[in-house]
């Protein structure tokens, strides 16, 4: 009971040495599941900021139609974001018609859509650092029923949504338009 034997000194060598590496496997995977983890969350934020964004965006063109409700119909559009909007008269600096304003209303949005607000500066170039990624917008009026929908481009695969058609035929979303996200916000404007 006391002593123990040669024999078995001999069998426990190197018991040690596989303790160590048993204990770093396991120290390995959870630092790999913590990384997985905050890959997950990053895109989780970046997906929430992008719909964060498009919220955003929807109230900003609902409360511009609010202010000039006379000329809702001239917010029409459909895929605004597939090419650019110029502006025939700035309602900043001068007073304009209505139907003006709609239109500077329209153009402006569509820069705060491609994220024209917030530019950085690469070696003298500037390119746009905000907004929403690839993204389109429908605006629909019927009788003061305003339809905003605004699609971009999701980081991960998912189900195509349903309740607009906005952007489908802009191929950006991938063949069966599974990275296409949709925020559609619905009001009632009622004419002045």
């Amino acid at each position: 009971m006391g002593a123990l034997s040669l024999n078995s000194v001999l069998n426990t060598k190197g018991v040690g040495l596989i303790e160590v590496l048993v204990a770093l496997l396991v120290f390995t995977i959870g630092i790999l599941g913590l990384g997985a983890t905050q890959l997950a969350a990053k895109r989780a934020n970046y997906e929430a900021m992008q719909r964060s964004i498009a919220s955003s965006l929807a109230g900003d063109i609902l409360e511009r139609m609010r202010g000039n409700s006379g000329e809702l119909s001239a917010y029409a559009v459909n895929e605004l974001g597939s090419s650019a909007l110029t502006a025939t008269i700035s309602c900043i600096s001068s007073s304009c018609s209505t139907k003006d304003l709609a239109a500077f209303d329209l153009f402006e949005w569509s820069g705060l859509l491609a994220g024209a607000s917030e530019k950085i500066t690469i070696a003298k170039n500037k390119s746009y650092a905000g907004g929403l990624l690839d993204s389109r917008a429908c605006i629909a009026v019927d009788d003061g029923l305003v339809s905003v929908a605004i699609a971009w481009r999701g980081v991960d695969d998912s189900i195509n949504p349903l309740g607009s058609s906005c952007g489908q035929g802009s191929g950006l979303y991938g063949a069966s338009h599974e990275r296409r996200r949709l925020l559609l916000v619905k009001s009632f404007i009622g004419a002045l």
